[in-house]
């Protein structure tokens, strides 16, 4: 997507000290048409990302030095965590509905977007996993989402 922004041509190597301009997520989506065709759903997940990158400093410091499979979530922690996953409900409900200009629903992006959402409600109830694989999980998810997506 980088090369895409920057008008790399494929065959092009980076020179030393060559600037590479970093878009935000979004303006990248819809360079690649993404955003055009399921801009509600991609505004939510783009929020299910923000609320997430919010909570995980705190997940993570919750869970430090636990080896249990529950650690007990702050209720504040807890609020913003389902406020994901209600971001998540609203871009898979948004996505399983027929689009005009769209030929066909989204499978691959649906399923790893509910497979976030459990992953997220697990999160919330106080499932760990002992490493936080679990947490890396729900970025690798939402990644692959997009990227089937697109």
């Amino acid at each position: 997507m980088l090369r895409i922004h920057n008008d790399i041509e494929e065959d092009t190597r980076l020179r030393p000290k060559q600037v590479i301009k970093t878009p935000d997520l979004k303006t990248l989506l819809t360079k690649e048409g993404l955003v055009p065709m399921m801009e509600r759903e991609v505004d939510a997940v783009l929020k299910v990302r923000s609320l997430f990158r919010e909570a995980e400093g705190r997940l993570l410091e919750v869970r430090r030095g636990k080896k249990s499979p529950h650690v007990d979530i702050p209720d504040d922690l807890k609020a913003t965590l389902n406020a994901a996953v209600g971001s998540v409900d609203v871009a898979i409900n948004g996505l399983k509905e027929k689009k005009h200009g769209v030929g066909a629903i989204p499978e691959k992006m649906i399923g790893h977007l509910v497979i976030t959402s459990q992953n997220l409600k697990e999160l919330a109830q106080g499932a760990y996993d002992g490493y936080g694989y679990d947490v890396d999980m729900v970025h690798q998810r939402l990644v692959q989402a997009m990227l089937n997506g697109i």
